[in-house]
């Protein structure tokens, strides 16, 4: 169930949301004007705000204004008594989720909080496994940039063997048999050189997949359905 904060200035209506809400087994608060709704979001954590348009110092608009701008994720439903395209427009616009008109039904009131509620359930979701895939991301990235160095490092101690034992045999005869343990160890540093490459290369279509993965992150929907 959903932690909801209904605002409005007409302590009856209040009341009245706040049980509908509660005896439906929601979490419900109350405030009488938007500075107050504001500091009680402040102190505590809401999921849905159920605001009339009319209020006190400052309307219910210019609260959701500060709400979408403060806390992000919450939801904000709006009720007016006096619905018009302008001001369900301009509220869809500043970001409310639904705008209820005046007699507001228990009904009209739940469905749009159990609304607000799922879609407010899949953003956290949705925001959790970002979370999750980013920390993973992160260390993935981690790995791999440790693992190019250590390729790097055993690339240069590579390129020392092969330089050593070229000037080593440029000193043996060709008959000693040194020169037969020479090309051996010679082979391997090549082979060891390849194997080297081949590992780099991948690392880098890692480090490549990493970042399309990144860009991939999906992003919640805040249309009510």
């Amino acid at each position: 169930m959903s932690r909801v904060l209904v605002v409005d200035d007409e302590k009856g209506l209040r009341l009245t949301m706040r049980e509908f809400l509660r005896d439906a087994g929601h979490g419900a608060e109350m405030a009488a004007s938007a500075p107050e709704a504001l500091e009680k979001m402040g102190l505590e954590r809401f999921d849905i705000v159920v605001a009339d348009i009319i209020l006190p110092d400052v309307d219910g608009i210019s609260l959701l204004g500060s709400i979408r701008e403060g806390h992000p994720d919450v939801l904000v439903i709006l009720i007016t008594g006096e619905p018009s395209y302008e001001t369900a427009s301009e509220a869809v616009r500043t970001g409310a989720f639904d705008y209820l008109g005046k007699p507001v039904t228990k009904e009209m009131l739940l469905g749009a909080v159990e609304r607000a509620g799922r879609v407010s359930d899949l953003e956290r979701q949705n925001r959790r496994y970002r979370e999750e895939l980013e920390r993973t991301l992160e260390e993935r990235t981690r790995v791999l940039r440790e693992a190019r160095r250590l390729a790097h490092d055993f690339n240069n101690q590579l390129a020392i063997i092969i330089g050593q034992v070229s000037l080593a045999s440029s000193d043996i005869e060709p008959g000693s048999p040194l020169r037969g343990d020479l090309d051996q160890i010679a082979a391997a540093a090549d082979r060891a050189t390849d194997l080297n490459r081949q590992l780099r290369e991948t690392l880098k279509r890692g480090d490549s997949d990493d970042r399309e993965g990144s860009r991939d992150l999906p992003a919640g929907s805040r249309h009510p359905s």
